[in-house]
């Protein structure tokens, strides 16, 4: 629907001039994107920094900055995660599929309908500028500049679409005490192997989506994990894992206090906050032209949750 509504309102333009569209990113939204242009008689330009389509679901061992992990499997169905006008294929396998079977269907996907042709591989897009002459001009141009292969290049487009995704700049919590902690802290994005934390105590910070999934696969390795869960109202233990309130602070001795007067109060060797990623888009600056407030898992301001509001050109998709 989304993608729907951007191609409207360029079509609607395209009867001034041949629009030059540029797309950020090329993994699941990007190549979608691509795909609905291409489709109708676009030429998108995408700019990719990796050498490889799929985006986030790129697997790299070791690589901590990349927020997929070895035994990560999907959390929806495949059947719900399928492009509408591709599907994942026949075939009796599990539902819930993993990083590798995601990469190897998007690269399906780009293969299918030669979307190839329009990416640009190992282009890090470095400045995004809206050329504008102020308030009245409801359409500007965009300038982008982006390195390629050491290469500095740029171009000048009639529309961007920002599909770099979400998970690039993580995000935690401010704890009482933890620079006191002598013990171990990361982040869920730095997690790759479950046996590296063999026979520690590890306290999980947040029990959404990949949370719990952290601590399930800890839990078969180490001696004891408890997952801190704001919402929890009391701890709850099945096996080497326990189900713990909001953590409150560290205390001495790498001790743990957790809120609603949790009993519990174990000490820990390791700490791992998966407490989600905050939008991040290190091209856009105060030379871009282009007003925008990130924080607290949104992006302002934004039209339907998708066009700039002052910059229609520009849209953030994914």
């Amino acid at each position: 629907m989304r993608l729907t509504l951007i191609l409207f309102l360029f079509m609607t333009l395209q009867t001034v001039h041949s629009l030059e569209v540029a797309i950020i990113g090329g993994g699941a939204a990007g190549l979608a994107a691509t795909r609905v242009f291409a489709r109708n008689g676009f030429h998108p330009t995408v700019l990719e920094k990796d050498s490889a389509v799929g985006g986030v679901w790129r697997h790299t061992p070791g690589d901590s900055t990349r927020p997929m992990y070895k035994g990560l499997r999907t959390n929806l169905p495949r059947e719900i995660m399928a492009y509408r006008e591709f599907s994942w294929g026949s075939g009796s396998g599990k539902s819930y599929v993993t990083h590798k079977q995601v990469l190897e269907y998007l690269k399906r996907y780009s293969n299918h309908f030669d979307l190839e042709q329009y990416i640009c591989y190992d282009s890090k897009v470095t400045q995004l500028t809206v050329l504008s002459n102020g308030d009245d001009d409801d359409w500007p141009r965009i300038r982008l500049d982006w390195r390629s292969r050491n290469e500095k290049l740029s171009k000048i487009f009639d529309a961007v679409c920002i599909c770099n995704g979400h998970y690039a700049q993580p995000s935690s919590p401010s704890i009482a005490g933890m620079d006191t902690f002598t013990g171990r802290v990361l982040h869920s994005v730095e997690y790759d192997d479950p046996t590296e934390f063999e026979g520690q105590t590890v306290l999980c910070i947040g029990a959404r989506a990949s949370g719990s999934d952290l601590a399930r696969e800890i839990s078969q390795h180490a001696q004891h994990v408890y997952l801190s869960d704001s919402t929890a109202e009391k701890q709850a233990t099945l096996g080497k894992l326990t189900l713990v309130p909001r953590t409150i602070a560290m205390n001495d001795d790498n001790r743990v206090e957790f809120g609603n007067n949790c009993p519990v109060s174990p000490q820990v060797d390791t700490v791992i906050f998966c407490s989600g990623y905050d939008y991040s888009f290190p091209f856009i600056n105060e030379k871009s032209n282009l007003p925008l407030v990130t924080g607290r898992r949104r992006v302002m301001p934004l039209y339907k949750q998708l066009w700039h509001a002052k910059r229609p050109s520009v849209s953030f998709l994914g």
